[in-house]
């Protein structure tokens, strides 16, 4: 039987970095089903309105 892994991924915060590291935990995620990825992501008070909208479309 497989041990199931975690991972932490914490982008910088800005579209550039946050959006492909979703993306790539996503795919990590549907290829093995014992793997569990946590993405960490913090707001910045200079954050933009897109990446705002982006964080609360994908929050759990």
């Amino acid at each position: 039987m497989k041990k199931p892994a975690e991972l932490v991924f914490i982008p910088y915060a800005g579209a550039g970095h946050l959006v492909p590291t979703v993306e790539i935990a996503k795919l990590l995620v549907s290829r093995d089903d014992h793997l569990f990825i946590t993405v960490l992501i913090m707001k910045t008070p200079f954050g933009s309105t897109a990446t705002d909208t982006y964080i609360d479309s994908i929050a759990v």
